[in-house]
């Protein structure tokens, strides 16, 4: 009498069948997500630029430019992933802790360390620095940050021209200082142009 079913062997075989599988699909799936996630935040950028460039339009200067409205909701509520105090934005939309994967700084080109709101914002000029939420750039004692975004770049955009991406540490505290962003390589050595 012949019973039905699988072999050891044939049981160890489709085991190691799918741990190869996965094994090359879950890198593949992780890089896909960081590049998504990436083209994201070039996306909010392009969008916040567009609407720096119309309110120079009308007013002549970037100056007093805010991006509240970008971020309201049905409601007019301003969603909590804009902060006026800081001229921030964090993505995704509504995100909080370590789910959240960039934050997008809005400063005057002139004074980074200054809002285009700031009475002292010369308004000429604009940058736009979109610092991954990894521990790279955060320290690693950071509990809120983000592990998928330890291999992601962190962007760097302003009205100059400046338009690069790292990988290695690009924070706002030391990134948003008119000595870096007169360097050659404002993102540094690494960095490279997107």
């Amino acid at each position: 009498m012949q019973t039905k079913g699988f072999t050891l062997i044939e049981l160890m075989i489709v085991v190691v069948v799918v741990a190869i599988l996965s094994a090359i699909a879950l890198p593949m799936y992780n890089e896909y997500t960081r590049r998504a996630t990436a083209s994201q935040v070039m996306q909010e950028m392009q969008k916040i630029v567009e609407q720096l460039e119309r309110h120079k339009s009308k007013n002549f200067s970037y100056k007093n430019f805010n991006a509240d409205f970008l971020y309201r909701n049905s409601a007019g509520t301003v969603s909590t992933s804009f902060s006026n105090a800081n001229a921030t934005v964090t993505l995704p939309i509504s995100a909080t802790g370590s789910a959240i994967t960039y934050r997008i700084y809005i400063r005057d080109g002139g004074n980074p360390t200054l809002r285009l709101v700031d009475a002292a914002a010369t308004g000429k000029s604009w940058i736009i620095l979109a610092e991954a939420n990894s521990k790279l750039n955060n320290g690693d004692a950071c509990t809120t940050c983000n592990s998928s975004q330890q291999q992601n770049d962190s962007f760097l955009m302003g009205s100059a021209g400046i338009q690069c991406k790292t990988k290695l540490a690009l924070k706002a505290t030391d990134t948003l200082k008119v000595a870096t962003l007169i360097l050659a390589q404002p993102c540094g050595g690494k960095g490279e142009n997107w």
